[in-house]
């Protein structure tokens, strides 16, 4: 079986949920992303371009972060805060080590939504890439609760505006800016699998 590796850059969204009286967790959220030309390490995300499915896009990291995360907010509510969305670097190819390469604080930076958050939820968003792999997208106790696989005509609005993202981008300015681990895009989406994460369950319950 073939390892896939992540990068060239790697975009960290660390958030915090609020579910009920339990523990205090954060999650991370990672996403692959391929910048313009040689990016200065300790930049502002402004001074950052990145690549789409398309080639470059002259279009800068923070504008792709906000972007992204009004749909990510939206699937949660309001007691969800984004704490940092840090940038890092995988220097060599084919390879775990990373280099920390800039941080970025975002004006989209809590949940917008107003179904509270489900414990211990693991909401997984899969796609098919140019490269025959599959790419997935997970979040963690947003508000859409565990159930049968969603193929698209069945996912609700906010849903199918995430998926439409990852695949298309904002549809003008860009087009999808997330690789795959595989090293290409997404072009089709597959399944969404909302369940919920058992380790995460033990963890919030003590067990």
């Amino acid at each position: 079986m073939a390892i896939n590796f992540p990068g060239p850059y790697e975009i960290r969204v660390t958030y915090f949920p609020t579910v009920g009286g339990n523990q205090n967790i954060d999650h991370i959220q990672r996403l692959n992303v391929d910048l313009e030309g040689t990016p200065a390490q300790g930049d502002v995300f402004g001074n950052y371009n990145f690549n789409d499915k398309n080639g470059a896009t002259g279009v800068d990291l923070a504008t792709l972060i906000e972007d992204y995360l009004a749909l990510f907010n939206d699937l949660y509510a309001n007691t969800m805060d984004i704490i940092t969305v840090d940038l890092w670097k995988y220097p060599t190819p084919e390879s775990f080590d990373a280099v920390f390469w800039s941080q970025y604080a975002p004006t989209a930076n809590v949940g917008t939504g107003a179904t509270a958050s489900e414990l211990a939820g693991q909401d997984i968003y899969t796609f098919r890439s140019s490269e025959g792999g599959t790419m997935k997208l997970s979040l963690m106790e947003n508000g859409n609760a565990p159930g049968t696989p969603k193929a698209y005509a069945s996912l609700s609005v906010k849903s199918a505006a995430l998926v439409d993202f990852i695949l298309d981008g904002d549809g003008v300015n860009y087009s999808a800016p997330f690789l795959a681990r595989d090293t290409s895009y997404p072009f089709a989406f597959i399944r969404e699998f909302p369940g919920r994460n058992e380790a995460l369950w033990k963890k919030r319950n003590g067990r």
